[in-house]
């Protein structure tokens, strides 16, 4: 699954990047730089590392998600917060949490874009 999604992440990824470099926010590069690492991390079969990247790219999207009014937050962040929820999700399971997965999995679809990947948090679920 996790060489499925490397193609579709890096994609996306690009994306994200593009867009969050607009924004011009003082920590993007640091935050980016921790995304790549859990995907390729990941990628490579370590999952417990990658869980660690992808949660530390979540908890700066939940921030930034709960910065403002939901209006005014930028799209952006909710993509990023779906895309990391993936991918912890994925590497709990690879682990045997299925019960934290589910959670994370759960957040993913409430708080970030849901319909990211083609809706793969709701498959996931």
């Amino acid at each position: 699954i996790m060489a499925q999604l490397g193609i579709k992440y890096t994609e996306m990824f690009q994306e994200i990047r593009t867009q969050i470099e607009q924004l011009q926010i003082p920590s993007a590069d640091s935050i980016l730089t921790a995304f790549e690492n859990s995907i390729n991390l990941a990628k490579d079969g370590d999952y417990k590392v990658s869980m660690q990247w992808s949660k530390v790219v979540e908890d700066w999207c939940w921030e930034r998600l709960h910065s403002g009014h939901w209006e005014n937050v930028p799209v952006v962040y909710r993509k990023l917060y779906a895309l990391a929820t993936v991918l912890r999700g994925l590497a709990l399971s690879y682990i045997g949490q299925y019960r934290e997965a589910l959670s994370v999995v759960d957040k993913g679809i409430l708080l970030g874009a849901a319909d990211v990947m083609n809706g793969i948090l709701y498959e996931m679920a």
